[in-house]
Protein backbone atom coordinates (compact mmCIF):
# COMPACT_ATOMS: atom_id res chain seq x y z
CA UNK A 1 0.00 0.00 0.00
CA UNK A 2 1.45 3.73 -1.01
CA UNK A 3 0.84 6.51 1.23
CA UNK A 4 0.49 9.85 -1.00
CA UNK A 5 1.25 13.35 0.49
CA UNK A 6 3.48 12.07 3.06
CA UNK A 7 7.59 11.25 3.43
CA UNK A 8 7.92 12.35 0.08
CA UNK A 9 8.55 15.92 0.21
CA UNK A 10 11.85 16.11 2.26
CA UNK A 11 14.04 17.22 -0.04
CA UNK A 12 12.07 19.88 -2.13
CA UNK A 13 11.74 21.42 1.35
CA UNK A 14 15.42 21.44 1.86
CA UNK A 15 16.58 23.07 -1.25
CA UNK A 16 13.20 25.08 -0.90
CA UNK A 17 14.71 26.59 2.50
CA UNK A 18 18.38 26.43 1.40
CA UNK A 19 16.93 28.65 -1.58
CA UNK A 20 15.28 31.09 0.66
CA UNK A 21 17.86 31.63 2.59
CA UNK A 22 20.44 32.17 -0.05
CA UNK A 23 18.56 34.52 -1.10
CA UNK A 24 17.87 36.52 2.19
CA UNK A 25 22.08 36.74 2.62
CA UNK A 26 22.13 37.60 -0.79
CA UNK A 27 19.22 40.77 -0.67
CA UNK A 28 21.28 41.49 3.17
CA UNK A 29 24.66 41.34 0.88
CA UNK A 30 23.08 43.82 -1.79
CA UNK A 31 21.72 45.93 1.00
CA UNK A 32 24.99 46.02 2.72
CA UNK A 33 26.86 46.88 -0.34
CA UNK A 34 25.09 49.94 -1.41
CA UNK A 35 24.88 51.10 2.49
CA UNK A 36 28.61 51.00 1.95
CA UNK A 37 28.37 52.80 -0.91
CA UNK A 38 26.04 55.58 -0.49
CA UNK A 39 27.94 56.86 2.72
CA UNK A 40 31.43 55.63 2.29
CA UNK A 41 32.73 58.38 5.22
CA UNK A 42 30.87 55.91 7.45
CA UNK A 43 31.06 52.93 6.08
CA UNK A 44 29.35 49.57 7.02
CA UNK A 45 30.27 47.62 10.16
CA UNK A 46 31.99 44.35 8.53
CA UNK A 47 30.88 42.78 12.20
CA UNK A 48 27.64 43.33 11.57
CA UNK A 49 27.72 41.22 8.08
CA UNK A 50 29.15 38.25 9.59
CA UNK A 51 26.86 38.15 12.69
CA UNK A 52 24.23 38.37 10.62
CA UNK A 53 25.57 35.45 8.26
CA UNK A 54 26.57 33.64 11.16
CA UNK A 55 22.76 33.68 12.38
CA UNK A 56 21.64 32.47 8.73
CA UNK A 57 24.13 29.82 9.05
CA UNK A 58 22.64 28.69 12.05
CA UNK A 59 19.42 28.36 10.99
CA UNK A 60 20.20 26.67 8.14
CA UNK A 61 21.81 24.12 10.62
CA UNK A 62 18.40 24.15 12.68
CA UNK A 63 15.95 23.55 9.79
CA UNK A 64 17.80 21.59 7.25
CA UNK A 65 17.68 17.87 7.45
CA UNK A 66 21.27 16.15 8.97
Amino acid sequence: MRHHGHGGGVLPEAALTLLVLIAVAGGYLLAAHRARRRNPAQGWNAGRSASFLTGLALLALALLPP
